[in-house]
């Protein structure tokens, strides 16, 4: 981002879309020989990113909520909630001050599609593909026989399984298309059919406080219970 205002920001993300592509303002600071200096933010949301991936996380992990190990500080004041949320909202992302440390804040791509926006959804989606195409890379040239076919869909659905127990996903699944017809099977083609729901981020989470003066009358019944219980021993 333009590491100017909150504004400017906005106007920056509006310029840019792209739905593998994370926004980030502002700037972050790292004390050199005890000189503050001004360093760019995308590695250090890269370096966050890795070390999700390789934590029990897993590429379906959030980048965002993520404690920073090697920044001083940010090249300007972002405020929680106002100012972090208000630029999340707006598909930036940020860095805040909390909860014992900077954190990354935000995980929005510069995308206006809500069923993309949020980068672990993508990274999932990624990974998912690729590993779908080095599965049935083994495949290819192999004879169109039902022995095949059938070994096509459970390898794919055992992938599925092994997602979905990872976390990664809610479910999937692999099916031979109905797209699937003999002019194009004798021409060497074969078509399947995934489907699958990457597991989504608790990004607002709402609470609502009631009070309840019904715990009043718990307490007198809990004491009035105790001391009955309490002559009963004395009688005995």
């Amino acid at each position: 981002g333009p590491n100017t205002t909150d504004a400017e920001a906005l106007r920056f993300r509006k310029t840019v879309n792209g739905g593998r592509i994370l926004i980030i303002d502002p700037k972050t600071i790292k004390n050199v020989n005890g000189v503050p200096v001004t360093k760019p933010v995308a590695p250090v949301f890269a370096g966050v990113r890795s070390r999700v991936v390789a934590s029990a996380e897993g590429f379906s992990g959030s980048v965002s909520n993520k404690i920073i190990r090697t920044i001083d500080g940010v090249a300007r004041t972002i405020s929680y909630p106002d100012d972090s949320n208000y630029l999340n909202e707006n598909q930036v992302a940020t860095i805040i001050n909390e909860r014992g440390g900077f954190r990354t804040w935000g995980s929005r791509l510069a995308i206006d599609d809500p069923l993309w926006q949020f980068d672990s959804v993508r990274a999932t989606a990624d990974m998912i593909n690729e590993s779908l195409e080095d599965l049935y890379f083994l495949y290819v040239d192999r004879k169109t026989t039902k022995g095949n076919f059938k070994m096509l869909i459970e390898d794919g659905n055992a992938a599925m399984r092994v997602f979905a127990k990872n976390e990664d996903i809610l479910g999937g699944s692999v099916w031979l298309s109905d797209q699937n017809d003999p002019t194009l099977m004798v021409n060497g083609k074969t078509l399947l059919g995934v489907e699958f729901e990457p597991v989504g981020l608790m990004e607002q989470i709402h609470i609502t406080t009631h009070r309840n003066i019904v715990r009043y009358q718990l307490l007198i019944d809990e004491v009035n219970g105790a001391i009955e219980i309490g002559a009963l021993s004395v009688a005995a």
